[in-house]
C-alpha cells in the first residue's frame, strides 16, 4: 500500500503535466490501473485489521 498510492499520484500528476496527448494517455491509463489496486489492498488491510473499511 505504501507504495501504490505514491506510484497512483505519480502517474495522476504527470498526466496532468505533459503536453504529449500519447504521453498524457499513458499516463491517465496507468493511474486508472493503479487507483483500484490501492484501494482493493487498504480494503485488504482494514480487513485483517478489522478497522472496518
Amino acid at each position: 500500500m505504501q507504495q501504490e498510492k505514491p506510484t497512483w499520484e505519480f502517474y495522476e500528476k504527470t498526466a496532468e503535466e505533459v503536453e504529449d496527448k500519447t504521453i498524457k494517455k499513458i499516463f491517465e491509463e496507468l493511474a486508472n490501473t493503479e487507483t483500484p489496486h490501492y484501494k482493493l489492498l487498504k480494503a485488504q488491510y482494514n480487513s485483517v485489521m478489522k478497522t472496518g473499511i
